[in-house]
């Protein structure tokens, strides 16, 4: 089980970890058996930007994905996530992976096309949690965003949905959606659709582009404030629901990037990253097809390690781990070590750091001080030197990233 003290005690010491990863992202295979238009890889608007045909076929193969579940098994995580450049379904043993999760006591969850969806493989797989992607109400909108795909796959992934609501033990479903200019005007009608199928959320996310490609996809700024006056009233719809609602996944994260200035260009989460440090190598951690390791959704192009060549276990508690754990808690991220995660595109993984501070918010001092004195039994036991005066872990709180990641901006004159 995973003890969730340890991860905050590993961001107050400021670069050790000393627990696994609380949530890990695997993108078990690249395969896909759609196009989805403002895909970052499959998009048939990409052309000459389109992922290479090796990159496609890529996927992690079974005996290391299999032992890669025990791994995490061992370090603590709780919940796996498959998904992906491609679904997740369509990889050999997905089933058999599934089961391997269920087995070693972690939650399994799936984002997934849910065109290969199986309503009595997955009851008895024992899935948690699924995440469809459609980005649509219905199936002309539908079609029209994954062109290889007709009305009727529409059709059928609704009767799964609701063919999976009544199964013995109805996993938690949420509807993805990602918005752009060809479905932006339907969000109300998306929220309807998922109370007409009784699933448990609906999660709204925008376009984040492919430079060169898919920019024509993104909200103009008459159409961002169309959406959030949707979003206004889809919450009042929910409102009047009560309980019964389906809930609107970090839609605070949305409405955010909706009416941020910088949107236009792309940057949804300019001004916004630099509020509240990046913890997020000390719960979450995401591995790509070829077996990469990289430590958040946007890091990619940072591997840290990779499965098929090393243990797990290894990669999360090296020293090339911990350089980045320390770099994202302590810079802006216009420091050159991001310059290719961008993060101020849109971080994925934004809302699990306001979750991370909030919880340690949430210790109040007596907390926090119980969790130094545990951190300095770690560190006597190891024979390590505590922090230094003024870090994190002797502050007893966690501070806002500055630019060098050695002192803060002087305050402005007047400044609250």
């Amino acid at each position: 089980m995973h003890d969730l003290g340890l991860d905050l005690m590993g961001a107050l010491h400021g670069e050790k970890a000393f627990i696994g990863p609380e949530h890990v992202v695997v993108d078990i295979t690249n395969r896909c058996n759609t196009n989805c238009i403002a895909c970052w890889t499959y998009s048939p608007l990409l052309r000459d930007k389109a992922a290479p045909v090796s990159w496609k076929r890529q996927e992690i193969p079974g005996d290391a994905a299999h032992r890669l579940m025990d791994d995490l098994a061992v370090l603590g995580t709780r919940r796996v996530r498959f998904t992906g450049g491609g679904d997740p379904i369509l990889h050999p043993q997905f089933y058999s992976l599934i089961r391997r999760i269920k087995s070693r006591g972690m939650r399994a969850l799936v984002t997934t096309n849910m065109i290969k969806a199986d309503t009595e493989k997955f009851a008895e797989a024992g899935i948690d949690e699924i995440t469809a992607s459609l980005w649509a109400s219905n199936p002309t909108t539908y079609s029209r965003l994954h062109p290889n795909q007709g009305p009727a796959t529409f059709s059928r992934i609704t009767r799964v949905l609701e063919e999976l609501r009544q199964t013995a033990r109805p996993p938690v479903m949420t509807l993805a959606n990602v918005i752009n200019r060809m479905n932006f005007h339907e969000m109300e009608e998306m929220y309807e659709y998922a109370i007409d199928l009784g699933v448990h959320a609906v999660y709204f996310t925008l376009v984040d582009p492919v430079q060169g490609a898919t920019e024509g996809l993104m909200l103009t700024d008459e159409e961002r404030h169309f959406g959030l006056q949707a979003i206004e009233r889809i919450q009042a719809r929910q409102k009047s629901l009560g309980e019964s609602a389906p809930l609107l996944d970090n839609v605070g994260e949305f409405t955010g990037r909706l009416s941020n200035q910088e949107a236009t260009n792309g940057f949804y989460d300019a001004g916004r990253i630099d509020e509240l440090p990046c913890t997020i190598g000390w719960n979450f951690c995401r591995i790509l097809a070829d077996g990469d390791v990289v430590p958040c959704c946007r890091a990619v192009m940072l591997p840290l390690g990779n499965i098929i060549e090393r243990p797990f276990k290894e990669i999360w508690f090296a020293l090339k781990y911990n350089e980045f754990r320390e770099k994202a808690l302590k810079l802006k991220k216009d420091d050159p070590y991001f310059e290719e995660v961008q993060c101020y595109r849109m971080c994925d993984n934004l809302m699990h750091n306001r979750q991370f501070a909030d919880r340690l918010d949430g210790l109040g001092d007596p907390g926090r001080g119980a969790l130094q004195t545990r951190l300095r039994g770690y560190l006597d036991a190891a024979k390590e030197p505590p922090p230094e005066p003024g870090t994190v872990a002797e502050k007893g709180s966690l501070p806002p990233p500055d630019r060098d990641g050695s002192e803060p901006p002087a305050r402005e004159e007047g400044a609250a």
